[in-house]
């Protein structure tokens, strides 16, 4: 998998060997397969969501995609993706629930996205509960916009 460091560098993590965030600074000495040492600009969130297992998803697994705005840009309204199919899901101890991966790549949970998941025969299961349909979650994320909204009326004027 390729990931882009702060810096603009497109790195290969399969060609990472290991990784130690320095004592001082930011980023993290890596050492790559063929040997080399270099410091990395990639935030330890980041590099928290990359590690972990892959393994690939049974056929039949989807993901719902929806970007909740932000207070001020609420009248813009919700940004929802088209289901798509899940290839694999990536494990990790740093996450609650396993990560989803599409053929465009990890799912975002990260600046306003959530996401639910449906098995081939289940209910959409998302962060908060299950829902019925895909359509349910949509409606579950617009009561939570609109609840955020009407906590802070002032921001979304």
């Amino acid at each position: 998998m390729f990931v882009t460091t702060n810096d603009g560098k497109i790195v290969n993590l399969d060609h990472i060997v290991s990784a130690e965030e320095p004592r001082t600074g930011i980023g993290f000495s890596v050492m790559f397969a063929d040997g080399r040492k270099e410091r990395l600009l990639l935030p330890v969130a980041d590099l928290d969501a990359l590690c972990g297992t892959i393994v690939p998803a049974p056929p039949g697994f989807m993901v719902f995609e929806v970007n909740i705005p932000p207070v001020a840009e609420a009248a813009k309204g919700l940004v929802c993706l088209d289901p798509k199919p899940i290839i694999a899901f990536r494990i990790s101890a740093a996450v609650d629930r396993p990560v989803p991966i599409t053929a465009d790549g990890p799912v975002s949970s990260s600046g306003g996205w959530t996401f639910a998941v449906r098995g081939p025969e289940g209910p959409w299961v998302g962060p908060d509960g299950d829902y019925e349909r895909a359509a349910d979650f949509k409606a579950a994320c617009e009561r939570e916009l609109a609840e955020a909204v009407a906590r802070h009326p002032r921001k979304a004027a």
